[in-house]
């Protein structure tokens, strides 16, 4: 159940005693939409102990020594809003649940409410542990709001690591097609709550249509894509939020681009498929691979993993709730004299346990470069993607997976044929996916149209149209269950806008 918030005075802390703390609370805020309430989830804190939940304006610095002389932190919100503040207690598991109205004003569009908890009493101090700053973007909801400020430089195909107190860091990408990308090794950090952005560290080198893969600890691995003459690489970074740096790390066995990379249960990451040779379009769909490479993180290195049962690129792979991956579509060729291009509907399975990859269920449709997703139900929803190498249309229909019985159903088809598309999820459960392009592999054309997939009734559902037409945009999960799509391109030239959606 909901617990009610109780206001309390600031100085009132000052009269609580010490106790000993210990785990760091994560705070989850959901909502923004203007005229509804937001709803918080706190986990991580101390059992049957009490917090401080702060808001703000704004970001702050004010250091805690001034009530403390003993705590050299500082709280990363502002006392703008010392009228808000609130007192709770955490339930016997660490965690606590309310929600607050957020009022009906227009004057509130294009602000940001900043939340940080602290836990208090501490232990041998007046505070004890305290979360990051949770952002909450506020717009009217069901609306897509184009942002005030722009990205410095036009990308797409590019990638996002999540940084702390509502930030992001946008790596790489560039301005072009597919297979004509003018990469870049710029990025640009993406503050949430000013909705604005800033220069970030450089990469070692130029870098777009890469991945971005979390590790366990918190380092990002960056593996493959192209580089500025746009061949696609096999070098990799690392990225430490820890201090915003970028460092080489081990060398793929082949280079490739338009690849998958998976994190296992286990800590290590599955890479599969992607092109090799970009030197023209008949080389580049020969050059997609069967081969699959795992990264060990105790060892640091690469080692070859199993075959995939035919070559893919632009293909999608999950990580389903039993720990496997599915390892969908995509495009590639067989040979008849010479290689000829195709797009497959076979899928294969990877089993971490015994390293191995075995054919899965075929789809029913043919499909690269669509849209995928694991749904709370543990099923597969695929939908949308090109179906041939040639047609002009992508497909507009959609299947479901289920893993228990290595089984595929259809299910609703969207409204509009799409490819390349943003996909996020909604704080409902459903999936959704923003712009794309219709148009071929080679010659996408961007679109605006956006709609849901519900999973309880199995069909589509309408939202409203990006106020320009982007593919291959960069689309941001925010901590607030909000969406924001950056970037993309239409056609081949770059779009440095971005879009916020609201539920």
């Amino acid at each position: 159940m909901s617990q009610r918030p109780c206001p309390i005075l600031p100085a009132a802390v000052l009269l609580l005693s010490s106790f000993a703390s210990a785990q760091v609370p994560v705070l989850k805020p959901c909502g923004g939409g203007i005229g509804k309430p937001i709803r918080y989830e706190i986990l991580g804190g101390e059992a049957n102990k009490a917090f401080v939940f702060l808001t703000s304006f704004q970001r702050g610095n004010f250091p805690l020594s001034a009530i403390d002389p003993g705590d050299s932190r500082t709280l990363g919100v502002g006392l703008d809003l010392l009228g808000m503040v609130l007192a709770l207690p955490y339930d016997s598991q660490g965690g606590a649940k309310f929600s607050l109205p957020l009022p009906n004003l227009a004057a509130l569009s294009g602000k940001a409410l900043l939340h940080q908890v602290v836990t208090f009493p501490g232990s041998g101090r007046v505070f004890g542990p305290m979360s990051e700053v949770a952002v909450v973007p506020m717009e009217p909801p069901g609306k897509m709001v184009l942002g005030t400020n722009a990205l410095m430089q036009a990308r797409s195909y590019s990638t996002s690591v999540p940084l702390a107190d509502g930030k992001h860091l946008i790596v790489g990408g560039g301005s072009g097609g597919l297979l004509s990308l003018t990469s870049t090794r710029t990025t640009e950090v993406y503050d949430v709550a000013t909705r604005s952005f800033s220069r970030g560290p450089d990469m070692p080198g130029e870098r777009g249509v890469h991945t971005s893969t979390r590790l366990r600890d918190n380092t990002y691995l960056i593996v493959g894509g192209v580089n500025v003459n746009n061949d696609p690489v096999k070098t990799t970074l690392y990225y430490s939020p820890a201090t915003d740096k970028f460092t080489a790390g081990p060398a793929l066995g082949t280079q490739r681009m338009g690849h998958t990379a998976t994190f296992l249960l286990d800590g290590r990451v599955l890479v599969t498929g992607g092109l090799s040779d970009l030197n023209g379009q008949l080389a580049a769909i020969g050059s997609a691979l069967d081969t699959t490479e795992i990264y060990d993180p105790a060892k640091k290195t690469w080692s070859p993993g199993p075959k995939l049962s035919e070559p893919r690129a632009g293909h999608s792979a999950v990580r389903l709730p039993n720990g496997k991956v599915l390892i969908m579509g995509g495009v590639s060729w067989y040979t008849f004299i010479i290689k000829i291009p195709k797009v497959v509907a076979s899928c294969d399975l990877f089993d971490p346990a015994t390293n191995k990859i075995t054919p899965a269920k075929a789809m029913f449709d043919s499909r690269a470069t669509f849209m995928a997703t694991v749904l709370d139900n543990g099923q597969v929803l695929v939908a949308g993607g090109q179906a041939t190498i040639t047609a002009t249309v992508p497909i507009n229909r959609a299947e479901l997976y289920d893993y228990k019985t290595n089984t595929w159903t259809r299910t609703g088809a969207m409204a509009t044929a799409r490819a390349f598309a943003g996909q996020g999820r909604l704080p409902d459960g459903s999936f959704a996916v923003l712009g794309g392009a219709q148009g071929s592999i080679l010659l996408p054309t961007a679109i605006s149209a956006c709609e849901r997939y519900d999973p309880a009734s199995k069909t589509w559902k309408s939202l409203p149209n990006l106020n320009k037409a982007r593919a291959a945009g960069l689309l941001l999960q925010l901590r607030a269950c909000g969406l924001d799509v950056l970037g993309g391109n239409a056609g081949t030239t770059g779009i440095r806008s971005h879009e916020l959606y609201l539920d």
